[in-house]
């Protein structure tokens, strides 16, 4: 059944849907969902089924006037119309989570789903850590980078250009010439340009797919990041349904009805693959995983291990997945500040080549 949101009656900007619009931006960020997720996975623990939970929390919302009051309600509405957890929460919870929470329900162990959802959510919180730590500095230089151009296009080039006419210049001073002039000229059009691009491969990073996502994938941050990530989730909720008891075959397809178009296409694969003969191990290879992983599930389904393994390797596949992704941010880290640098280099370069042409050119009385 598909998740719904909600648009309240009486027009877009009434206070109701004012508040629940904040409420479904505002309301589940990480430290939220966190403590959200422990509530629920402490009452089912002791038997509280989540409706319980849902009504007391709303009761609560309720007489101190919290706007997540309207969320709530519609929670426990679409609950009692037939949904299940997992669809109700889908749009307000990464899919990721809504992946462990929908394969603890398909086992009847709805704790161990909202323990594997914190653990997911902990997880990111690791991952953008690493991130945050391996790009600051060289996202600083970026931004010094910028303001350096930007100040040689408005303030540096213009006195050169007074100096000497651009067409005298030498070629390395000529080509930083056109750069600053580009910017000059459309500057505000390649930031647009920029940012538009950026919002449009995250928006994507879910949906889109084909030959070239799958290069991408496996080469190219965010590309490869987000692939790295998805692999663990994967795993970790594989792990947990086949600890269950489910068969290999049960638990992708309980996946696949929760997952995003892009992972749900790599798990489609993994199925047909299964349908067609042949082992897990050779079923899971659709670039979902890296070569390592992918060959050492492989290596178990051949021993007829594949089930015990994918338990241990999901939750190392983390730990690795982490480290992984440090190392393709300290790439990038050398790239940026190489590429910095070279700027640098070419801005103070082609300042100094000019001079030294002016004083050529005086010298021989040709200025």
């Amino acid at each position: 059944m598909k998740a719904t949101t909600q648009r309240f009656s009486g027009g877009m900007f009434t206070e109701t849907n004012i508040e629940y619009e904040m409420s479904r931006r505002l309301d589940f960020s990480l430290a939220k969902r966190t403590r959200l997720y422990t509530k629920l996975m402490r009452a089912a623990h002791n038997d509280r089924d989540p409706q319980m939970t849902f009504r007391a929390m709303l009761k609560r919302f309720r007489r101190q006037g919290d706007r997540r009051r309207h969320i709530f309600k519609l929670w426990l509405d679409n609950l009692e119309a037939g949904q299940r957890i997992n669809e109700v929460m889908a749009p307000y919870i990464p899919a990721s989570e809504r992946m462990m929470i929908a394969a603890g329900e398909e086992n009847g162990r709805i704790a161990e789903g909202f323990r594997e959802a914190l653990f997911v959510a902990q997880t990111g919180k690791q991952i953008r850590g690493a991130l945050i730590k391996a790009l600051a500095y060289p996202v600083l230089l970026l931004l010094i980078q910028a303001a350096v151009l930007v100040i040689a296009s408005y303030q540096l080039v213009p006195v050169l250009e007074g100096l000497l006419n651009v067409e005298r210049w030498p070629p390395i001073a000529q080509s930083f010439h056109a750069l600053t002039s580009n910017l000059r000229s459309w500057g505000i059009a390649w930031m647009a340009a920029f940012f538009a691009s950026v919002i449009v491969i995250f928006k994507t990073l879910p949906t889109w797919r084909g030959a070239l996502r799958a290069w991408l994938d496996h080469r190219v941050p965010p590309w490869s990041i987000y692939r790295e990530v998805q692999s663990s989730n994967f795993l970790v909720a594989m792990s947990a349904l086949v600890k269950e008891g489910a068969s290999v075959d049960v638990a992708m397809k309980s996946l696949q009805r929760v997952a995003t178009p892009w992972l749900g296409a790599h798990l489609q694969r993994m199925v047909r693959g299964l349908e067609r003969g042949e082992t897990p191990g050779v079923a899971i290879r659709t670039g979902l995983l890296d070569d390592e992983t992918a060959g050492d599930l492989e290596d178990y389904s051949d021993g007829g291990a594949f089930e015990e393994a994918i338990e241990t390797i999901g939750k190392d596949a983390v730990e690795d997945s982490i480290a992984r992704i440090t190392a393709q941010a300290w790439v990038a880290n050398i790239l940026i500040m190489f590429t910095v640098a070279l700027t640098i280099l070419w801005m103070y370069g082609s300042m100094i080549l000019t001079v030294l042409k002016v004083r050529e050119l005086a010298t021989a009385g040709m200025y």
